[in-house]
């Protein structure tokens, strides 16, 4: 028997995860997996997760959908057009609705683990086992090598299927250690902490060098504006002294009516002195 142990999230995420739930779709769900998926969704709807399925309305589907989006979360769902025409599908007003065609459920599988952060499975019959197998394939392959897949063992219901990863491990059938492939946790809380700690500790670490960068540039702006401002703000202050110095003259009586002995300045410090005084009036009025 392989046991599973919790795992402390210690990375935070820098953005919303795609979750990829595979949940049973029979009406006669017992009532503790119903729960399960019920806080599963209300999970994803308050940490912002995108919540990608298959999109049933009933059984595990059903209750993870509904407690999604009553939530306020955000739901994509892939389902096949047979099982629109059955009136089986979950609508959502503000969810998005992938519907695929084709003789079998291949291209269904590929669209719901396109772009897929993480696969949560909550317990389930044929159709879950054989997406999660599916997936589990691919990982092994190295098709999708990155890609978590936790379990949330309810009442031990996956026990024999990681006992089985066991035995075929022993017997030299499987590559890698279920371990490798599959995690498996007790609650949809510790399944999504254990996924959040993967896919967070999967994606490039650089807040810090993008904000040294930022930094590095805004410092750069700077100094060109301030460079560039430059030969503007002498001008302004010659501008300013100059008009001080002949306002004091004419006040000491040292230039006449007509103006002789009052210091000309040329066109453009005239111009620009009376810009700079002009923006220096509009900044401070503000």
């Amino acid at each position: 028997m392989i046991h599973s142990k919790s795992i402390i999230l210690e990375t935070a995420l820098t953005e919303p995860m795609r979750v990829l739930v595979f949940a049973s779709s029979s009406p006669e769900t017992p009532p503790n997996f119903l729960k399960t998926a019920t806080e599963l969704g209300e999970l994803l709807a308050k940490e912002g997760h995108v919540c990608v399925n298959g999109g049933g309305n009933i059984g595990g589907m059903g209750a993870l959908n509904t407690a999604c989006t009553e939530n306020g979360g955000k739901i994509v769902t892939v389902i096949h057009k047979r099982w629109v025409l059955d009136g089986e599908e979950f609508e959502s007003e503000t969810g998005e609705s992938i519907v695929v065609e084709g003789p079998d459920l291949a291209e269904r599988k590929r669209k719901l683990i396109e772009g897929a952060s993480c696969i949560v499975a909550l317990p389930g019959g044929f159709g879950t086992l054989d997406e999660l197998f599916d997936a589990t394939c691919l990982k092994q392959l190295g098709f999708i090598e990155d890609l978590p897949i936790c379990l949330v063992n309810v009442d031990g219901y996956w026990d024999p299927v990681l006992s089985q990863l066991g035995a075929g491990k022993r017997a030299n059938l499987i590559r890698k250690g279920a371990s490798d492939l599959i995690h498996a946790e007790p609650t949809a809380r510790k399944a999504l902490d254990f996924c959040a700690s993967k896919v967070a500790l999967s994606r490039p670490a650089q807040p810090e060098t993008n904000l040294a960068q930022t930094k590095s540039a805004r410092s750069t702006f700077k100094l060109v504006k301030a460079l560039a401002m430059l030969p503007v703000i002498l001008l302004c202050y010659t501008w300013l002294f100059f008009k001080t110095v002949n306002l004091l003259m004419q006040l000491g009586g040292e230039v006449s009516d007509s103006g002789s002995g009052t210091t000309t300045l040329p066109w453009y410090v005239e111009f620009f002195g009376l810009i700079g005084v002009l923006l220096f009036a509009c900044k401070n009025l503000k």
